[in-house]
Protein backbone atom coordinates (compact mmCIF):
# COMPACT_ATOMS: atom_id res chain seq x y z
CA UNK A 1 0.00 0.00 0.00
CA UNK A 2 2.87 2.40 0.84
CA UNK A 3 4.54 1.69 -2.49
CA UNK A 4 1.32 2.39 -4.36
CA UNK A 5 0.82 5.72 -2.52
CA UNK A 6 4.45 6.65 -3.18
CA UNK A 7 4.00 5.94 -6.91
CA UNK A 8 0.82 8.02 -7.04
CA UNK A 9 2.54 10.88 -5.23
CA UNK A 10 5.55 10.65 -7.55
CA UNK A 11 3.31 10.71 -10.66
CA UNK A 12 1.39 13.68 -9.32
CA UNK A 13 4.63 15.56 -8.62
CA UNK A 14 6.00 14.74 -12.06
CA UNK A 15 2.77 15.84 -13.79
CA UNK A 16 2.82 19.09 -11.83
CA UNK A 17 6.39 19.81 -12.85
CA UNK A 18 5.71 19.07 -16.51
CA UNK A 19 2.60 21.25 -16.53
CA UNK A 20 4.56 24.16 -15.07
CA UNK A 21 3.54 26.25 -12.16
CA UNK A 22 2.32 29.85 -12.13
CA UNK A 23 4.81 32.65 -11.60
CA UNK A 24 5.21 33.84 -8.04
CA UNK A 25 3.72 37.22 -7.08
CA UNK A 26 6.10 40.12 -7.55
CA UNK A 27 6.68 43.21 -5.45
CA UNK A 28 7.44 46.37 -7.39
CA UNK A 29 7.85 49.00 -4.74
CA UNK A 30 4.95 48.86 -2.34
CA UNK A 31 2.48 46.71 -4.24
CA UNK A 32 1.76 43.36 -2.60
CA UNK A 33 0.38 40.09 -3.96
CA UNK A 34 0.75 40.99 -7.61
CA UNK A 35 0.13 38.35 -10.23
CA UNK A 36 2.40 38.58 -13.28
CA UNK A 37 0.12 41.05 -15.11
CA UNK A 38 2.01 44.31 -14.62
CA UNK A 39 -0.22 45.72 -11.91
CA UNK A 40 0.79 49.10 -10.54
CA UNK A 41 -0.85 51.53 -8.13
CA UNK A 42 0.27 55.10 -7.51
CA UNK A 43 -0.98 57.90 -5.26
CA UNK A 44 -1.18 61.41 -6.65
CA UNK A 45 -3.54 64.13 -7.71
CA UNK A 46 -4.97 65.60 -10.93
CA UNK A 47 -5.64 69.16 -12.00
CA UNK A 48 -9.11 70.62 -12.57
CA UNK A 49 -9.42 68.85 -15.94
CA UNK A 50 -8.83 65.47 -14.31
CA UNK A 51 -6.33 64.56 -17.03
CA UNK A 52 -2.95 65.88 -15.85
CA UNK A 53 -1.85 63.41 -13.21
CA UNK A 54 0.99 64.16 -10.77
CA UNK A 55 2.49 61.34 -8.65
CA UNK A 56 3.18 62.12 -5.00
CA UNK A 57 6.31 60.33 -3.78
CA UNK A 58 6.61 58.69 -0.38
CA UNK A 59 6.91 61.51 2.17
CA UNK A 60 5.60 64.01 -0.38
CA UNK A 61 3.29 66.92 0.38
CA UNK A 62 -0.47 66.35 0.10
CA UNK A 63 -2.77 69.40 0.32
CA UNK A 64 -5.17 69.34 3.27
CA UNK A 65 -8.58 70.97 3.01
CA UNK A 66 -11.23 71.98 5.52
CA UNK A 67 -14.91 71.21 5.29
CA UNK A 68 -17.98 72.55 7.08
CA UNK A 69 -18.02 72.49 10.87
CA UNK A 70 -14.25 72.10 11.19
CA UNK A 71 -13.63 68.77 9.45
CA UNK A 72 -10.63 67.97 7.28
CA UNK A 73 -10.00 65.96 4.12
CA UNK A 74 -7.68 65.44 1.17
CA UNK A 75 -8.30 64.75 -2.50
CA UNK A 76 -6.23 61.77 -3.62
CA UNK A 77 -6.20 60.30 -7.09
CA UNK A 78 -5.20 56.68 -7.46
CA UNK A 79 -3.73 55.56 -10.76
CA UNK A 80 -3.74 51.85 -11.54
CA UNK A 81 -2.64 49.69 -14.45
CA UNK A 82 -3.13 46.03 -15.23
CA UNK A 83 -6.63 45.53 -13.81
CA UNK A 84 -9.28 43.86 -16.01
CA UNK A 85 -11.56 46.36 -17.75
CA UNK A 86 -15.09 45.93 -19.08
CA UNK A 87 -16.35 46.74 -22.57
CA UNK A 88 -16.59 50.43 -21.64
CA UNK A 89 -12.90 50.62 -20.66
CA UNK A 90 -13.54 50.85 -16.92
CA UNK A 91 -12.15 48.70 -14.13
CA UNK A 92 -14.51 47.71 -11.32
CA UNK A 93 -12.52 47.47 -8.11
CA UNK A 94 -13.17 46.94 -4.42
CA UNK A 95 -11.16 49.64 -2.67
CA UNK A 96 -10.05 49.56 0.96
CA UNK A 97 -8.71 52.84 2.38
CA UNK A 98 -6.91 53.02 5.73
CA UNK A 99 -5.29 56.21 7.08
CA UNK A 100 -3.43 56.65 10.38
CA UNK A 101 -1.99 59.78 11.99
CA UNK A 102 1.25 60.34 13.84
CA UNK A 103 3.52 58.06 15.81
CA UNK A 104 0.65 56.52 17.81
CA UNK A 105 -0.96 55.42 14.48
CA UNK A 106 -4.39 56.79 15.42
CA UNK A 107 -6.92 55.68 12.78
CA UNK A 108 -8.49 58.77 11.17
CA UNK A 109 -10.07 57.08 8.13
CA UNK A 110 -11.15 53.53 7.37
CA UNK A 111 -13.47 52.77 4.46
CA UNK A 112 -14.19 49.90 2.07
CA UNK A 113 -16.38 50.27 -1.00
CA UNK A 114 -16.71 49.23 -4.64
CA UNK A 115 -15.52 51.91 -7.08
CA UNK A 116 -15.08 52.30 -10.83
CA UNK A 117 -11.71 53.33 -12.22
CA UNK A 118 -12.04 55.28 -15.47
CA UNK A 119 -9.61 54.94 -18.35
CA UNK A 120 -7.53 58.00 -19.23
CA UNK A 121 -5.51 56.40 -22.00
CA UNK A 122 -5.51 53.45 -24.38
CA UNK A 123 -2.64 51.81 -22.48
CA UNK A 124 -4.84 50.49 -19.67
CA UNK A 125 -4.18 53.30 -17.19
CA UNK A 126 -7.15 53.88 -14.94
CA UNK A 127 -7.76 56.67 -12.42
CA UNK A 128 -10.10 57.19 -9.49
CA UNK A 129 -10.31 60.49 -7.63
CA UNK A 130 -11.24 60.26 -3.97
CA UNK A 131 -12.28 62.78 -1.37
CA UNK A 132 -11.00 61.21 1.82
CA UNK A 133 -12.61 62.68 4.94
CA UNK A 134 -10.59 62.42 8.15
CA UNK A 135 -11.87 61.82 11.63
CA UNK A 136 -9.58 64.61 12.85
CA UNK A 137 -9.57 68.40 13.01
CA UNK A 138 -7.41 70.34 10.54
CA UNK A 139 -5.23 71.59 13.43
CA UNK A 140 -4.51 67.97 14.39
CA UNK A 141 -3.49 66.99 10.85
CA UNK A 142 -1.80 70.11 9.40
CA UNK A 143 1.96 69.63 9.18
CA UNK A 144 1.69 66.00 10.31
CA UNK A 145 2.72 62.80 8.59
CA UNK A 146 -0.07 60.38 7.83
CA UNK A 147 0.24 56.79 6.69
CA UNK A 148 -2.14 55.81 3.88
CA UNK A 149 -2.83 52.30 2.67
CA UNK A 150 -4.96 51.49 -0.36
CA UNK A 151 -5.84 47.91 -1.31
CA UNK A 152 -7.39 47.36 -4.73
CA UNK A 153 -9.10 44.09 -5.63
CA UNK A 154 -10.65 43.39 -9.04
CA UNK A 155 -14.37 42.63 -8.92
CA UNK A 156 -14.02 40.49 -12.06
CA UNK A 157 -11.16 38.42 -10.61
CA UNK A 158 -10.54 38.72 -6.83
CA UNK A 159 -7.13 37.06 -7.22
CA UNK A 160 -5.97 40.24 -8.96
CA UNK A 161 -5.15 42.70 -6.20
CA UNK A 162 -2.54 45.26 -5.25
CA UNK A 163 -1.70 47.33 -2.20
CA UNK A 164 0.22 50.55 -1.76
CA UNK A 165 1.32 51.97 1.58
CA UNK A 166 2.79 55.44 1.69
CA UNK A 167 3.55 58.33 4.03
CA UNK A 168 2.23 61.80 3.15
CA UNK A 169 2.92 65.20 4.72
CA UNK A 170 -0.34 67.11 5.17
CA UNK A 171 -0.27 70.81 4.29
CA UNK A 172 -3.16 73.23 4.88
CA UNK A 173 -2.83 75.94 2.18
Amino acid sequence: MRRRLARIAWRFLLASLLAGCPAAPVDDGGNDNLPPTGLTVEIGYTDETGLNYQVIPDGGVMPLFTIGQGGSHMFATLRATGFPVDEFGTANINLDEFVTLGPDQRVIHNLSEPVTFFSIADDGVEVQSRRIVFDALPTEVDGQLISVEFTLTSVADPTINARITQTLLMDLP
